[in-house]
């Protein structure tokens, strides 16, 4: 835990809405929680974690990674490192024999340590592997030309 984050524990709640970026629900279940705790002088965190039996969930796990000050990335911040949408990395990255196992699975939600993540990329970019394409722009131009515009007559992905 960082100097500030021991003086500021609310400062831990914010750390926790930064990786709950790109699942909408749990950010807004998070940030509602914060609102009804800190006037009260408490952490969302130490009330996630502190309900009897706590759930099974992103939320969770982020709480618990934070409180314990483990390093984390979820889906779409290890998407962001290889410069692919979530999705993709799910499919073509964390799928990989070898890839580290995450602190938590759960539909398309992850959690994984950061410092593995990042020494699997490091180790990989020296090998000269990475993703097919170069990120979506790259994607974008394989599929559709330099332009990104398809083909006439051929509609975008989940155009009619």
């Amino acid at each position: 835990m960082s100097d500030g984050t021991a003086r500021d524990p609310f400062a831990r709640d914010l750390e926790v809405l930064a990786h709950l970026r790109g699942y909408p629900e749990d950010l807004a279940r998070f940030a509602n929680l914060m609102k009804q705790a800190h006037p009260h002088g408490k952490t969302a965190i130490d009330v996630v974690l502190g309900r009897p039996a706590a759930e099974d969930s992103l939320v969770v796990a982020v709480c618990r990674s934070v409180a314990e000050g483990v390093p984390v990335l979820n889906a779409v911040e290890a998407a962001d490192l290889w410069g692919v949408p979530p999705r993709r990395f799910l499919e073509e990255v964390a799928s990989r024999p070898g890839f580290p196992a995450p602190l938590f699975a759960r539909e398309h939600r992850r959690l994984w340590r950061r410092p593995e993540v990042e020494a699997y990329r490091a180790a990989r970019s020296g090998a000269g592997e990475g993703v097919t394409s170069g990120g979506e722009a790259g994607e974008r131009q394989a599929e559709h030309g330099p332009a990104g515009d398809p083909p006439s007559g051929v509609s975008r992905l989940g155009e009619a």
